[in-house]
């Protein structure tokens, strides 16, 4: 395939690829062991998945709003004001009680949006530090990780609606747990991080992207993967991804999802709600002395 990728332009690349770049499914495995070992699999072979509601029967489900505000309401957290396209403007640090009780008001048309168009994202916090136990307990997607996975980091997202994270790729492989709320991902395998304009990157996501999604019925996995495609097709459009439209993807996380997301994809994340997700890195470390 690396061979091809030097004499195939990249239309005739992804439909050499087919679906190999990304997979979305119902399901994952039911037994620990075997979603282990698709997980491993799916990270060697660097195809990304979403495993709908694979975290349903977790304690984390039980998370909500009303949860986080008992649970952490009180912790001090950095916060990042992003505009339209995930470029942090300001920083600051707020309570976790803040910005839900920002997102509530705002819901509710109590609180207009803000007059520079900037949105807070407590993204990155280090919720392992504030609650440990009930995080490992409550979201155990570090046991979907093989056994020679030395080190695990665990993190909070924590973004109202519209907030967006910029594009960019992670260093480590990667299973994202969407507590609630609804996250759409642009997704492009390593393959296609070349054909990136990044000159184009300050451009915004059309707004008729976000439309497929949040104005689509999204209770049954035949109509999520309308919305996707629709949105998708859309997202192609965008100047950034115009010398690698085919390997442009769009998916939603819902609460109780699991994206499988191996190492160097790009992903353009936008909260449609407000959403609180846990990411979960792992890699294995070299031997001592190395």
């Amino acid at each position: 395939l690396l061979c091809l990728a030097h004499t195939l332009s990249w239309q005739e690349l992804a439909v050499v690829m087919g679906t190999f770049l990304i997979r979305s499914t119902t399901a994952a495995p039911s037994h620990p062991h075997d979603r282990r070992e698709q997980a491993e699999e799916l990270f060697r072979r660097s195809e990304c998945i979403v495993w709908r509601g694979a975290a349903g029967a977790w304690p984390c489900r039980a998370w909500d709003a009303a949860w986080l505000d008992r649970h952490l309401g009180e912790c001090s957290v950095k916060v990042s004001y992003k505009d339209s396209c995930g470029d942090v403007v300001r920083r600051g640090t707020v309570a976790i009680r803040q910005l839900l009780n920002e997102a509530r008001d705002e819901q509710a048309g109590l609180k207009p949006a803000s007059a520079d168009g900037l949105v807070a994202y407590a993204d990155n916090f280090d919720i392992a530090a504030l609650i440990p136990e009930q995080l490992r307990t409550g979201v155990p997607s570090a046991s979907l990780f093989g056994a020679n996975r030395d080190l695990v980091i665990y993190s909070g997202f924590l973004g109202l609606a519209r907030s967006v994270t910029r594009i960019h790729v992670d260093s480590e492989d990667n299973l994202i747990t969407t507590i609630f709320g609804r996250k759409l991902f642009v997704l492009l395998p390593p393959s296609a991080q070349s054909h990136l304009d990044f000159e184009a990157r300050d451009v915004p996501l059309d707004q008729t992207v976000l439309r497929a999604v949040t104005e689509a019925d999204l209770s049954a996995p035949e109509l999520i993967e309308e919305a996707e495609a629709e949105a998708t097709a859309l997202a192609r459009r965008h100047p950034m991804f115009r010398q690698c439209p085919e390997a442009v993807r769009v998916v939603v996380l819902q609460g109780g999802d699991i994206l499988v997301q191996p190492q160097g994809w790009s992903h353009w994340v936008h909260n449609l709600d407000l959403a609180f997700s846990v990411p979960c890195w792992a890699k294995a470390l070299p031997p001592p002395g190395n």
